[in-house]
């Protein structure tokens, strides 16, 4: 019989900072969490409570939110706005099925390395997806060509950056766990200078993937409202509208992320 909710969020989304080789769980203080977050947590369990009666597996819903990440890019690969309202709903619920894997694996003793290498493809796969999906949708929504260019910029920047920060975090853990050297994760979480609670964090998060999410819900809004306006620009006539300045917006934003995480990882060499 599964527990009830509350004793589910006991078991499945207790949070610490390390365990030590032989699993047992060292002295963990209370972690604070971004409020989008904690919307999840809040959420997820109730999706996770009928998966644990059934013998599917954390891996398995890992592969399900890749599946779920595919069908977010070829929502928003359709020119028409409310397909877009369809790919935002479609990239919650990948959201809380990330959570909800690592709930399942947390209540069935499930976590291994594999399961941390399902959930960086399943990252890597909606990241891919989102970028390349809002890319032709938006090409198919004003035909123009220069769409790819800031698609491109915008899909390589923030899946190098998305994933090679993923992994540092991953490998670093790692390191920490099989050499039981508690004092190194300890040290890594001195080094974040921002709080969940602090305007820079959540600036940082907004600009980031989960953020986009709801910029792009934004401005498919506003394209549902607005008609497209059509420039002329060293000659040419472009068509603009709200969801094209956004993959512009992603293009410029991206690379900065990238460039800004490299720096980061560069100046953790000295602090290991």
């Amino acid at each position: 019989m599964v527990e009830s909710i509350k004793e589910l969020r006991k078991i499945c989304q207790k949070r610490s900072y390390l365990y030590d080789k032989k699993g047992k769980e060292n002295t963990s203080k209370p972690v604070e969490e971004y409020f989008y977050d904690r919307f999840l947590r809040l959420v997820s369990i109730y999706i996770t409570k009928p998966f644990l009666y059934t013998p599917i597996t954390s891996n398995q819903v890992s592969v399900l939110s890749m599946v779920v990440g595919v069908l977010v890019g070829v929502a928003f690969s359709f020119a028409h706005p409310l397909w877009w309202v369809g790919g935002f709903l479609l990239l919650q619920l990948f959201h809380f099925l990330d959570a909800v894997d690592g709930e399942i694996a947390r209540y069935r003793k499930e976590a291994s390395p594999i399961g941390k290498y399902f959930d960086l493809l399943a990252h890597g796969v909606v990241i891919a997806a989102f970028y390349m999906g809002i890319t032709y949708g938006i090409y198919n929504s004003v035909g123009n060509l220069l769409v790819f260019f800031f698609g491109f910029i915008a899909l390589i920047s923030f899946l190098l950056s998305s994933l090679s920060n993923a992994l540092k975090n991953f490998l670093l853990n790692q390191f920490a766990l099989f050499e039981n050297k508690k004092e190194l994760l300890e040290k890594l979480k001195s080094s974040k200078k921002t709080n969940p609670s602090s305007f820079k964090y959540a600036l940082g998060r907004m600009l980031g993937f989960d953020g986009f999410a709801f910029m792009v819900l934004g401005v498919t809004m506003l394209d549902l409202i607005f008609r497209p306006i059509s420039m002329g620009i060293l000659g040419f006539s472009l068509l603009i509208n709200w969801r094209f300045l956004f993959l512009i917006l992603s293009a410029i934003i991206g690379p900065i992320v990238f460039i800004r995480r490299m720096q980061a990882t560069s100046k953790l060499k000295n602090k290991l």
